[in-house]
């Protein structure tokens, strides 16, 4: 078998049993190769916010797109799960919480607050409601060429938004 040391085999299905900083690096790996692949860089760009191995991300404040006013405060709650989820994802820098919450409703272009903020990714999005049902949109773009990485759309029931931060968190990952 092709088990490692200190990696077992599940005993019921015979697959090796892989530690979770194996599968955490997994997909942000992938997710460089696409961007490298896909969203190749010139050195004006690199100059612009260098692009080395470390991958830096700036959650910024999610648009609160629900009419009601006290729905802001439910908006600021998933922004900052959102960042303690990523912030905990081995290789990945996320920028604080307090430095981005500046930054709430900026006029500023994506290059232009991944340069302030040295990062090369930015997470942005939106939070609705309506009645128990929570919609989130967020979107990874990278902060040197502009481009969407991954965008996704999640429609859940509001008991759910625990859940529903931590599965955006792992697609981002």
């Amino acid at each position: 078998s092709d088990v490692g040391v200190g990696e077992g085999a599940d005993e019921s299905s015979g697959h090796p049993v892989w530690s979770k900083k194996y599968i955490a690096l997994a997909p942000l790996s992938a997710l460089l190769i696409g961007l490298l692949v896909f969203f190749p860089f010139n050195d004006d760009q690199i100059t612009q916010v260098p692009f080395d191995n470390e991958m830096r991300l700036a959650v910024l404040p999610l648009d609160n797109l629900t009419k009601a006013a006290d729905e802001g405060f439910f908006t600021l709650g998933v922004h900052e799960d959102l960042v303690s989820s990523l912030s905990q994802i081995d290789g990945l820098r996320v920028t604080s919480r307090t430095s981005v919450q500046a930054l709430d409703k900026s006029v500023m272009t994506i290059p232009e607050i991944g340069e302030l903020l040295n990062v090369n990714l930015i997470l942005e999005g939106s939070v609705r409601r309506e009645g128990s049902t929570v919609r989130v949109v967020v979107q990874l773009i990278n902060a040197v060429s502009d481009q969407h990485v991954w965008t996704s759309t999640y429609d859940r029931e509001l008991s759910e938004v625990f859940k529903l931060q931590s599965e955006i968190a792992e697609n981002i990952a």
